[in-house]
Parts: structure tokens; sequence; C-alpha cells
């Protein structure tokens, strides 16, 4: 059975990291260049299910349009300021 893939936004604790990469499918997107090739990648985007990030991650209404099998954002942090609801 193939993995989920999963946008990673941020580093993550060594805690999560590893359990995280072992589940699923991690596309890692550090920084602003990065996610926007990612997100102008038709196949990519296809795939990805779930957004994972910090409390510095930003999560636009635009990026989750963009992400058509979208099921879950998860951010280690407190609120969802940075998700566009």
């Amino acid at each position: 059975m193939d993995r989920p893939a999963t946008l990673v936004l941020a580093p993550l604790p060594d805690t999560v990291h590893p359990e995280l990469e072992s589940a699923f499918e991690c596309v890692h997107a550090p920084d602003a260049d990065t996610l926007q090739q990612v997100l102008n990648d038709p196949a990519t985007t296809a795939r990805i299910r779930a957004v994972v990030g910090h409390g510095g991650s930003r999560v636009s209404a635009a990026m989750m349009e963009s992400l058509p099998q979208l099921k879950i954002i998860s951010l280690c942090a407190v609120g969802y300021d940075g998700v566009d609801v």
C-alpha cells in the first residue's frame, strides 16, 4: 500500500520526524521557493493529503485550493492563526 503524501512546511521535532517519515511520503518545503515549486507541480499536488508544520507555518486558502486531496492540516502550535479558514 502506498504511503499518503504529506507536505511538511517546517522542520519538526526529532521525536516526530522519524515517525512521520516512516508512515508518510514526506514532501519537504521548508522555504517559499521550494513550496512554490511543489505547488506548481500538478503530479505532486494531486498526491498530497496532509499538511504539517509548526506555529510559524502559514496555510493560505490558495494553498488549500491547490491541494485537491487535502484532508487534514496539522500545525504543532496552539490555535490556528496560520490557517486561512
